[in-house]
């Protein structure tokens, strides 16, 4: 589990979870989301959508299974902003 500052001007608006979720699913660990006690299944769009996630927001990441590390490095990669959407 890794925390990320979130650098997406928009945050994770309706385009940018559809992206962070598509990514998510190109892996087969299980990827779960976490802001301020709450949690999201991070392959799931709506469960992300409503965990609310804004600009300059903490999220922890956390992955499981045999890509994790991958995973997470992308998806981390993606949610503050070192990579592009």
């Amino acid at each position: 589990m890794q925390k990320v500052r979130v650098c997406l001007k928009r945050g994770l608006s309706a385009t940018n979870t559809s992206h962070f979720v598509q990514k998510a699913r190109s892996f087969s660990s299980h990827v779960t989301l976490y802001k301020e006690g709450c949690c999201a299944n991070g392959k799931d769009l709506m469960e992300v959508l409503d965990l609310d996630v804004r600009c300059d927001d903490h999220v922890m990441v956390m992955t499981d299974g045999e890509d994790e590390e991958a995973s997470i490095g992308a998806l981390k990669a993606l949610i503050s902003g070192k990579s592009d959407l």
